[in-house]
């Protein structure tokens, strides 16, 4: 009679500690075994990429994710199944046994408990999928709107997508950096004043660079140089394509001289994403502007 008291009050209990026991030590019985792995492994992993995000991202807004609350409310709802499941098999279980087993209350109150995670999770899909459709309208509106990323001492600027930001990290020589990273585009100014060289045009800067880069790369070439005016400069641009540090690229490679200054611009992403992304970092690249 022990070890049936045993495992049925086990099996009483697991109905409320669905709720009341902390994740991080529910244990995966048996009978709910998946329903108890999805929701430890769903917030485990969420919770510890929302670690990550507050060391590496600490300024940014703390607020839930769509993807980060669906992972919440998925891992509510699967909880809130097992406690409705087991409470109501307990509490069977408790009135057929004549008295011989205890728990009604805490079967009682597993159940009470799943009911209105059920209840709750069922009003709470509207909501979820608002903030769904809310999180997409968002990202569309950043992708087709523009904005203007000045260098820091604000002589140099480009007007980018909403989603692009600045890198510092792509060049230490450059005077502005900035790109997406999700989408792995990228482009710098790397800023040359024309008093450091002697009778040096906008040709043979053009070739000097290429050639620079021509050097840090395997498998290059290149098309032949473009005339273009930008900001009202004359500027040269051509496509350099080869493998840098094992990875297959293409750079948008265009030279400026705006008077004073040789301003090499270079725009690059992954060589398969090249047809995709080459007429974006063009138009980037044009509105490029130099403030004297």
């Amino acid at each position: 009679m022990s070890s049936i008291h045993s495992e049925h009050s086990t099996e009483t209990v697991l109905a409320a500690a669905c709720w009341l026991i902390p994740l991080e030590y529910q244990p995966q019985w048996s009978g709910v075994r998946l329903a108890f792995a999805l929701r430890f492994r769903t917030t485990r992993r969420w919770q510890t990429k929302q670690h990550r995000h507050r060391r590496l991202f600490h300024n940014q807004s703390l607020a839930l994710r769509p993807s980060q609350f669906g992972a919440l409310f998925c891992g509510w709802l699967v909880t809130a199944i097992p406690a409705v499941i087991c409470g109501h098999i307990a509490r069977s279980k408790i009135r057929k046994s004549s008295g011989a087993l205890g728990g009604k209350g805490v079967a009682t109150a597993g159940l009470i408990l799943g009911y209105i995670a059920l209840v709750l999770g069922i009003m709470g899909i509207p909501l979820l999928v608002s903030m769904i459709q809310s999180d997409r309208e968002r990202l569309h509106r950043l992708s087709t709107e523009r904005k203007e990323i000045a260098s820091d001492d604000g002589q140099i600027k480009v007007t980018v997508p909403g989603l692009w930001t600045k890198l510092p990290e792509l060049n230490k020589q450059a005077s502005l950096q900035v790109g997406n990273k999700s989408k792995e585009v990228y482009l710098i100014v790397i800023t040359d004043t024309k008093a450091d060289f002697d009778n040096m045009t906008l040709e043979k800067h053009h070739d000097l660079t290429r050639d620079r880069m021509f050097q840090k790369m395997k498998n290059a070439s290149a098309t032949e140089p473009v005339p273009l005016t930008i900001d009202d400069h004359p500027a040269l641009q051509d496509e350099l394509t080869g493998t840098e540090n094992g990875t297959n690229v293409v750079f948008l490679h265009t030279t400026v001289d705006d008077g004073d200054h040789f301003q090499q611009i270079l725009a690059w992403t992954l060589k398969s994403r090249w047809q995709q992304q080459n007429q974006l970092l063009r138009e980037i690249t044009r509105t490029f502007r130099s403030e004297k």
